[in-house]
């Protein structure tokens, strides 16, 4: 059975994005034409495939241990793995289920709202969780990109969203990418997977506190680390520095700031196979950088009380850089 999905498009300055209902993601999102974003051919593809491509990560964002105990009771999160879930149920989470959606404007903004009453026992969390997904243009001369996440439920349970967007702007793979972020601790792993369970003081091959270019950490990650062999990690942000991260290559700067604590990155070196506009990028190795900005993931941090409000943002501002432009002049 193939999945459905209603699609929205808003549009402001140089900037215009897609949107799906399925899974509350974005499907596309350009600047003059151009995909900052891995961007599917098809449709279809888009909404099924693996890889979580530019959705809402939900119930709970990143990897927990499954089952997991929660005031006293023990649930276990479908289709998990190894004793682990990932983002809430893999292909049983929010990325692959329907949300309502509704167009929305002001003289601030342009948004796309989309909202799910995720039911109690859904995916095995309990409590019925009402999310909102917000995805917003600023008016404003800059190209500025927001998304918003509210939710509250009727029980205590776990909530930690985030999304999903793998960059690339205009480029053969990220190693040209230069990543600066403010970060001295990062998730420490349980022995032979990629679980967080504690943390530790960042190594070097892992240090973006001043400009990194990433061919140069990725080398060394994968020298340092081959169990995992790619940028696969949460950081927490410091607590006393801007959570603002800066991405650019030759002609994008991405600045992304958040009120969450932690972040995410995931360089994707699958080299599996899916068809996207950008047909350069269908088996290339590091294609592109997912930013995640997210609640740090250990299971103390991601319980949602019944009737506490969640909500948290991440905001992109795209900068196109002007390359500049000699001429030189003769005298007649």
């Amino acid at each position: 059975m193939s999945l459905q999905s209603e699609f929205f498009t808003l549009s402001q300055n140089e900037m215009k994005g897609r949107f799906s209902s399925l899974g509350a993601g974005v499907s596309s999102l350009s600047l003059e034409g151009k995909d900052l974003i891995l961007t599917f051919e098809h449709d279809e593809d888009y909404l099924s495939a693996s890889g979580f491509f530019g959705k809402t990560l939900g119930r709970i964002a990143g990897r927990i241990p499954s089952p997991f105990v929660l005031d006293g009771k023990e649930y276990e999160v479908k289709n998990s793995e190894d004793g682990i879930s990932l983002h809430g149920g893999n292909k049983d989470s929010f990325s692959f289920l329907p949300f309502e959606g509704r167009v929305e404007e002001d003289e601030k903004e342009k948004r796309v709202i989309f909202t799910r009453i995720s039911k109690d026992n859904e995916c095995s969390f309990p409590g019925n969780l009402t999310v909102t997904i917000t995805y917003s243009f600023l008016k404003s001369k800059e190209n500025i990109f927001r998304i918003t996440f509210d939710a509250v439920s009727d029980h205590d349970t776990l909530c930690s969203l985030s999304n999903h967007i793998y960059w690339n702007f205009f480029s053969e793979d990220v190693n040209s990418y230069v990543l600066t972020f403010p970060s001295h601790e990062m998730g420490s792993f349980m022995k032979g997977t990629s679980l967080v369970t504690g943390v530790q003081k960042i190594e070097p091959c892992f240090d973006f506190n001043t400009k990194s270019p990433l061919k140069e950490k990725l080398d060394q990650i994968e020298e340092a680390h081959p169990e995992i062999g790619t940028l696969d990690h949460t950081f927490l942000f410091d607590k006393d520095q801007e959570r603002k991260i800066i991405v650019e290559n030759d002609d994008i700067r991405l600045e992304v700031t958040t009120d969450f604590e932690a972040v995410n990155y995931y360089v994707d070196s699958s080299l599996n196979e899916f068809h996207f506009k950008q047909s350069n990028l269908n088996r290339a190795p590091r294609r592109a950088l997912a930013i995640e900005p997210e609640t740090f993931p250990l299971l103390s941090n991601l319980v949602l009380p019944n009737g506490k409000h969640y909500h948290h943002t991440i905001t992109y501002k795209i900068i196109k850089k002007e390359r500049e432009i000699h001429e030189i002049r003769r005298d007649a």
